[in-house]
C-alpha cells in the first residue's frame, strides 16, 4: 500500500495530473507485479461478499461474528455478554428530548423495517411502558424473540403506533483472533519482524 500510495504521489499528485478508476487499477497491478483484473471485478463490479474470511486465514486471523452486547457496541473484542433479542436498529439515547430513543439506523430486512419504523424517529414506549437507554436492552431481552410487541413512537411531531415481532439477535458484531502469531505474513504485514 505505501508503494501504490507513492507512485500515486510521483505520477498524480506531485504534477497534479488526475487519475480515472482505470488508471489507478492498472497503477495497483503494476506495483504489486500481479494481474489483479479479476479480483477488482468481483470486488468493484458486483455486490458479492468478498472472501474476508479466507483472505484473513492465510495472515493467522479469524473474523469472528457476534451479536452485540449492547446498542452502542461497535466489536472490535469478543464479549461475554450478548443480546438475544433484536428489532433491527441501531439507536441512541436522546438526553433533549425526555426519554425517547432515536433511531440512527433500521437493518434491511429487520421486524422494524418491515413494520415502518425509521430513521429518525423517537421511541418513546414499548408495550405501553416508557422507555430509556438504560432499560430498553433488558425490556426486550425479558420479551424474547418471536414476540409481537407495541412501539409508540414519534415521527417528526407525528405519534404512531406500531406493532412488530422481534427476532433472534444475529451476529452483526465483529473482531478479530490471532490464530498464528507468528506467521510471517502478518509479521509482515504489521511490520513486525519474525524472529521475535
Amino acid at each position: 500500500l505505501d508503494d501504490v500510495k507513492r507512485a500515486l504521489w510521483q505520477q498524480h499528485g506531485k504534477p497534479l495530473i488526475g487519475v480515472d478508476e482505470e488508471g489507478l487499477e492498472t497503477l495497483i497491478e503494476k506495483v504489486a507485479g500481479v494481474e489483479l483484473k479479476p479480483f477488482f471485478d468481483h470486488a468493484l463490479r458486483t455486490t458479492e461478499d468478498l472472501p474476508i474470511d479466507q483472505l484473513l486465514e492465510q495472515f493467522g486471523i479469524n473474523l469472528q461474528r457476534r451479536s452485540a452486547a449492547s446498542a452502542g457496541d461497535l466489536g472490535g473484542k469478543s464479549s461475554e455478554k450478548s443480546l438475544s433479542t433484536t428489532l433491527g436498529i441501531k439507536y441512541s439515547d436522546q438526553p433533549h428530548a425526555s426519554q425517547s430513543l432515536r433511531v440512527d439506523i433500521v437493518h434491511d430486512d429487520s421486524p422494524a423495517q418491515k413494520a415502518g419504523v425509521s430513521a429518525q424517529d423517537r421511541i418513546i414506549a414499548l408495550n405501553g411502558i416508557e422507555v430509556t437507554a438504560e432499560h430498553f436492552e433488558k425490556m426486550l431481552e425479558r420479551i424474547g424473540s418471536k414476540q409481537q410487541i407495541t412501539l409508540h413512537l414519534f415521527r417528526r411531531d407525528e405519534l404512531l403506533e406500531i406493532s412488530l415481532t422481534t427476532q433472534k439477535a444475529a451476529h452483526t458484531t465483529c473482531y478479530f483472533e490471532v490464530t498464528d502469531s507468528n506467521n510471517p505474513l502478518l509479521n509482515n504485514w504489521l511490520g513486525a519482524s519474525s524472529d521475535g
